[in-house]
């Protein structure tokens, strides 16, 4: 009720009783005796701003919409990321763990041919360290809210949605 317009109609000339009638959530107040063309501006008037609040009400409303849609985008972008970290992450350290394990190996192999084949798995795990590294310059460019959309429409993306309903 409190949209729909109120006009106060009364006999009550009195400024003591104009306010209270506007107090009690009159939104126009007209004193007897009061003409047709009085009587229809007001509820004109109180249609309009009615209208325009309604108007209001329902690009808030819009906005809000598009505002939601969004933070799921932001959010579905953040989710995204955080996983391409995290496989990242895992893709970075095997490399260092083998690196490390031919490290070892190679302090403890005797001079000739398995001392080479340890330097070799060290240039190889090296070149893909580097590989990986430098794929993390390129993701970086590429990741954006609007990639990670793209990526999720064709499936090519994991997201929490898809597995909390499974």
């Amino acid at each position: 009720t409190a949209m729909i317009p109120f006009i106060f109609l009364t006999a009550k000339a009195e400024r003591n009783d104009w306010r209270q009638g506007m107090e009690k959530g009159a939104d126009d107040y007209l004193t007897k005796p009061f003409t047709r063309s009085e009587l229809l501006a007001a509820i004109t008037m109180r249609l309009q701003r009615q209208e325009t609040a309604l108007q209001q009400f329902a690009n808030e409303r819009e906005r809000s919409a598009a505002l939601m849609e969004k933070c799921a985008e932001l959010e579905q972008f953040i989710e995204a990321k955080d996983e391409l970290l995290n496989n990242l992450s895992h893709e970075l350290r095997q490399p260092l763990s083998n690196i490390n394990l031919a490290i070892h190996m190679l302090r403890e192999a005797p001079p000739g041919a398995q001392r080479d084949r340890y330097l070799e798995i060290l240039q190889k795990e090296f070149a893909r360290e580097i590989a990986l590294l430098n794929q993390v310059s390129e993701l970086q460019q590429f990741l954006t809210p609007e990639s990670v959309k793209l990526l999720s429409q064709f499936k090519l993306l994991k997201s929490k949605t898809s597995n909390n309903s499974l």
